[in-house]
């Protein structure tokens, strides 16, 4: 893909145009994109050669040669947009040629520009004896490309110039992106605990890596958006293979009109069949994921209902659903890796079980019946918790707890009482904790699963081992990722760092368990990898320790420079305003002063 990108940009650098056009706003609806000019006195001069539109702006009356001008270009390629790859290209095939002896790159960042992930290049060097400086931002929109890119010639005045570029960069409409997730605005001392776990281990040691590559080869930006799910599961006691039947309800975003659907299934489902309200589709098969042929084209904000019956793999006597359980249409991750903002659909789940066995979920249990030797449950999630879904199946029954005012549901197995005592109590001080320090949850209703598979909070949610159901310090630390994954959703640079690294911070700052500061950046320091924050995308365990190593000690380094006092107040300022929100790196460094978002950088970049 890159080869061609090189030829289909080259006008950017050698402007060929037919015509000014003396316009406030220039438009495109073949892309859906919209560009207003930097000032009254510019203009635009559009071409259009194999797909590609190059759009160049500049003042009225002055010379292209004086290098004065920006460019608008939009292109359109056979599979999605991989943004590094195009940066990296960009860099090498196209400006440090250009620029020859004279190139710097001055800054290399990703941010999100129009709702989509952008990655921001400024360059600086000569071109035909004129210095210049170039700033280019890169957006992916699925196949298509946008590329935005101003110059500021270093002869000329730049705060006029650049005030008009911002203009025009805050201005632009690229339809088709996603929408913001919606969301509704809205103790007791630690107790004694045992000894600290040996370093490094404040990371889960069940962590698993999202599949982003894999979610992104197979869906790319996929324009569609989920209004609805509901999913059925049903597991039998011979054939432990769960069978799913999950109905998707979907709006089409982009442009133009789609026929297919691509799907990304989890690993180890076995797709058996698609279905619309008219009858079966077609299933096609590809290196990633599957493509569904819908009957017919569904246009701009039309939507389409898809059914789809799949086979998930064998289980065991206790098994965990927890992160990408199910089908996805739409991404969770942009073409960088990083996080991004999907929207909260109403999701309900129906289980239909052997008696003896029962399901825990995110939301609410609206159903509960035991009849002709079948377990079947009904659980309902909206919001928050409709964000990350997640459940766990087991020999489990509910007891509950009560611990001072609080009375906790806990779902376990057939234990003595002291054991779920002692978690009761561990669960109740560690919400205590995270309230003080974050504010009150956002789920409605929290359940405590004693007896998983693994370790994992999740929205509404807290799922804890045998193990770990008495250690303070995992138990601190999934309460922590409950609250956190319950309140907020992160996205864009650094959002693998706030995700997992709050909640390690928090643990940490309860005194739930006894370890310096230094113990932890020695542990960091022994991973190896000094990997940016703002970059790193976990894939491996290692990647999970230095975030909660490397990623506490960048917390550490604000609370030196602001103060402990200061740093609670920023935590809990950045959970209250983005409650049912989205927050990225940007948020948090917008709460520091000039001191501490000059060490926090230290950590970022």
């Amino acid at each position: 893909m890159l080869e061609p990108l090189v030829a289909a940009l080259l006008a950017v650098q050698v402007p060929q145009a037919s015509g000014p056009l003396d316009a406030p706003v220039f438009t495109d609806t073949a892309f859906g994109v919209s560009l207003p000019r930097p000032a009254d006195q510019w203009v635009f001069e559009p071409a259009r050669s194999r797909g590609t539109t190059t759009v160049i702006f500049y003042p009225r009356g002055v010379s292209l040669s004086a290098q004065l001008w920006g460019a608008l270009v939009m292109t359109r390629f056979t599979r999605p947009v991989r943004l590094s790859e195009v940066a990296d290209d960009r860099v090498a095939g196209s400006w440090r040629p250009t620029f020859g002896a004279s190139f710097q790159l001055l800054a290399r960042d990703s941010l999100t520009l129009a709702g989509l992930p952008a990655v921001h290049l400024i360059m600086s060097g000569t071109i035909s004896r004129i210095a210049l400086d170039v700033e280019e931002y890169l957006v992916a929109r699925g196949n298509d490309l946008i590329l935005l890119q101003f110059r500021y010639p270093q002869n000329m005045p730049r705060g006029p110039i650049a005030e008009g570029y911002d203009r025009a960069r805050q201005g632009l409409v690229i339809h088709g992106g996603p929408l913001a997730a919606a969301g509704t605005p809205p103790a007791p001392a630690p107790p004694v605990v045992a000894a600290p776990p040996p370093l490094p281990a404040l990371a889960s040691a069940t962590f698993t890596a999202p599949p982003r590559r894999e979610l992104w080869e197979a869906l790319g930006w996929s324009p569609w958006r989920v209004t609805r799910v509901d999913v059925s599961v049903r597991l039998d006691e011979v054939n432990r293979r769960p069978s799913f039947a999950v109905r998707l309800d979907l709006v089409n975003d982009g442009l133009p009109a789609l026929d297919s659907v691509p799907l990304w299934l989890p690993e180890g489902a076995v797709l058996d069949s698609a279905r619309v309200a008219t009858g079966p589709v077609a299933v096609h098969r590809r290196p990633a994921g599957v493509l569904i042929v819908l009957p017919d084209s569904v246009g701009f904000q039309g939507a389409a209902a898809l059914s789809l019956f799949y086979r998930g793999a064998a289980l065991g006597a206790r098994a965990v659903f927890a992160d990408d359980w199910m089908p996805a249409v739409q991404s969770r991750f942009d073409s960088l890796g990083h996080g991004r903002a999907t929207g909260e659909p109403p999701l309900t789940l129906r289980s239909n079980l052997p008696e003896g066995m029962a399901t825990v979920a995110t939301g609410r249990l609206s159903a509960d019946l035991v009849a002709s030797g079948r377990h079947q449950q009904l659980w309902s999630a909206e919001g928050a918790a409709a964000r990350r879904p997640g459940f766990a199946i087991g020999p489990f029954a509910p007891v509950a707890r009560a611990t001072g005012r609080m009375t906790l549901t806990l779902w376990s197995p057939v234990y003595s009482d002291a054991p779920l005592d002692s978690a009761a109590r561990l669960v109740a001080a560690a919400w205590a904790w995270n309230t003080r320090v974050f504010g009150a949850v956002m789920a409605p209703e929290v359940h405590v699963v004693v007896g998983t598979a693994q370790d994992h909070g999740l929205p509404g949610l807290v799922m804890l081992s045998d193990s770990s159901a008495n250690h303070a310090f995992t138990v601190y630390r999934e309460v922590a990722r409950t609250w956190w994954g319950g309140a907020i959703s992160t996205a864009g640079e650094g959002s693998a760092w706030l995700e997992q690294s709050l909640a390690t911070w928090s643990a940490l700052a309860s005194g739930a368990v006894r370890v310096s500061i230094q113990d932890v950046e020695q542990a960091w320091r022994r991973l190896g990898s000094d990997a940016p924050l703002a970059a790193l995308v976990p894939t491996t365990a290692t990647d999970a320790e230095l975030l909660a190593t490397k990623g506490v000690s960048a917390l550490e380094a604000i609370r030196s420079a602001v103060g402990e006092a200061r740093l609670r107040e920023i935590v809990r300022t950045l959970a209250v305003e983005k409650r049912g929100r989205v927050a990225t790196v940007r948020d948090l460094l917008a709460l520091l002063d000039e001191h501490g978002r000059t060490r926090l950088r230290e950590f970022l970049y």
